[in-house]
C-alpha cells in the first residue's frame, strides 16, 4: 500500500483506492502491524465495546469524583431525555 504523510495524502489515496479512510487505515494496520485481518478485526472489536462500556456506565453506574462537584449528570440527563422522548412528544 502506498505511504502517506498528510490527510492530503490520506484523501488522495482513498480517492485512488475508491475507499473510505476508515478500510485505508485497516489495511495498514494490517500491513505494518503484520497481522491478519481477523485478529485486526477482533481488536477493533473490542476496542468498540470498550468505549462503548465507557460512555454508557456513567448512566448506569454514576461515580461521584473525591470532590464531589462532578458524578451522575450522565444519568440525570439520561432520565431527562428518556422522559421527554417518552411523555413531551
Amino acid at each position: 500500500m502506498k505511504e502517506f504523510k498528510n490527510a492530503v495524502e490520506l484523501l488522495t489515496l482513498c480517492t485512488e483506492k475508491n475507499l473510505p479512510i476508515s478500510e485505508i487505515m485497516r489495511q495498514r494496520e494490517i500491513i505494518l502491524g503484520e497481522t491478519t485481518a481477523e485478529d485486526v478485526d477482533a481488536r477493533m472489536a473490542r476496542v468498540l465495546e470498550i468505549m462503548k462500556d465507557a460512555a454508557f456506565s456513567p448512566v448506569k453506574e454514576p461515580v461521584r469524583s473525591m470532590g464531589g462537584l462532578i458524578g451522575g449528570e450522565a444519568k440525570k440527563l439520561s432520565l431527562t431525555s428518556n422522559f421527554r422522548q417518552k411523555y413531551l412528544r
